[in-house]
């Protein structure tokens, strides 16, 4: 019953109330279940992107700030559509396939001129497959810009 079974003995005719409890398939479980929980939170490091969100969880700064140039990055079904300050350029799909290999060259050519440029906003349209995205925002640590943020085309 349960896997206790009586233990013998006892004082004259009167049964013994204690019971010994195998407790195997207990440590089985609790085994399986520190190895699992192992194995999911190192798959939880390794699926992590350090990407931003944008809205107004910071205090608002005391001290002016000299004029950064804000480089955005839309991605549509069309290509992408990067805008550096003033700057507005396309890239068009090559054939059904988007165009990674313009698209790192045009952030290297960035980097190059402006060195101190670190973020970078990413949008993306709602037909925008997930794999398109993360490669951007891998085009975009690839090539130096550290700071990611993730916004929808509306909210800007």
């Amino acid at each position: 019953m349960g896997g206790a079974a009586p233990v013998e003995g006892g004082k004259g005719k009167k049964k013994s109330l204690d019971a010994v409890i195998n407790l195997v398939p207990f440590i089985d479980l609790l085994s399986s279940l520190i190895a699992f929980l192992l194995m999911t939170a190192v798959w939880t490091q390794i699926a992590t992107l350090q990407v931003g969100q944008q809205g107004n969880s910071q205090a608002p700064q005391q001290q002016p700030q000299e004029e950064k140039v804000k480089l955005t990055i839309t991605v549509t079904e069309r290509g992408f559509m990067m805008q550096a300050g003033a700057d507005q350029v396309t890239i068009e799909k090559a054939g059904n396939d988007y165009n990674f290999e313009d698209l790192n060259k045009k952030l290297a050519d960035l980097k190059a001129n402006l060195p101190e440029l670190e973020d970078v906003t990413v949008q993306a349209e709602d037909g925008v497959a997930y794999d398109v995205l993360v490669r951007v925002i891998d085009s975009c640590l690839g090539n130096r810009l550290t700071n990611v943020m993730l916004t929808s085309p509306t909210s800007t």
